[in-house]
């Protein structure tokens, strides 16, 4: 695992400046390492890299208020069907 530089850093927050309009998502004090495609920060998994694109974990989307991803709400009536795999289409929401 490599440990990334300051000018590294500030190449990842200008990445996600341009891709997901968040500004200095990653201080200095962190500290921010990589494996291969894999970008840990202060040792959780925190973006990948697909496609020379940086695209978050999940867990650092559901940590994170610096997203911001539509939601929607369903009945709780159709969470039973939903659980068992079926399609949610935008006229049943």
């Amino acid at each position: 695992m490599k440990r990334l530089s300051n000018s590294e850093i500030k190449d990842l927050n200008k990445q996600l400046q341009e891709q997901y309009t968040i500004e200095n998502f990653i201080s200095k004090k962190d500290k921010v390492e990589q494996d291969e495609n894999i970008i840990f920060m202060n040792e959780k998994k925190t973006f990948f890299s697909y496609e020379n694109k940086l695209i978050p974990t999940l867990q650092t989307l559901m940590q994170s208020s610096n997203f911001n991803f539509k939601k929607i709400t369903v009945d709780m009536g159709a969470v039973k069907f939903v659980v068992s795999g079926a399609d949610v289409m935008r006229p049943g929401i």
